[in-house]
């Protein structure tokens, strides 16, 4: 459930960017097509599902299980706020221009 909480808080933030200043920006050549954004953002967050899923499923006494977990959740956080500060961000410098 946090994962998938964390995907949809990125994406209400990114979704109404993507038109706006996102579409603006001078890209580098190498700049992965935008379909291609989906699929790989849902392949990530599908395998940091699995990872929670199976570190949860583990002993709690199991040796780095308690540090993993740790570690994932404040990492899933990161990863929805990033794209509300970046959204945020862009979107005041975006209409201040």
């Amino acid at each position: 459930m946090p994962v998938i909480l964390a995907s949809v808080a990125g994406q209400i933030a990114t979704f109404p960017n993507i038109e706006g200043w996102y579409a603006a920006l001078n890209k580098p050549w190498f700049n992965p097509p935008n379909w291609l954004f989906g699929p790989t953002w849902t392949a990530l967050y599908i395998l940091m599902a699995l990872a929670a899923w199976r570190l949860l499923r583990l002993p709690r006494h199991t040796l780095g299980r308690g540090s993993a977990l740790a570690l994932l959740f404040p990492q899933l956080a990161l990863n929805a706020l990033w794209s509300w500060r970046s959204s945020l961000l862009c979107t005041i410098r975006w209409l201040a221009w």
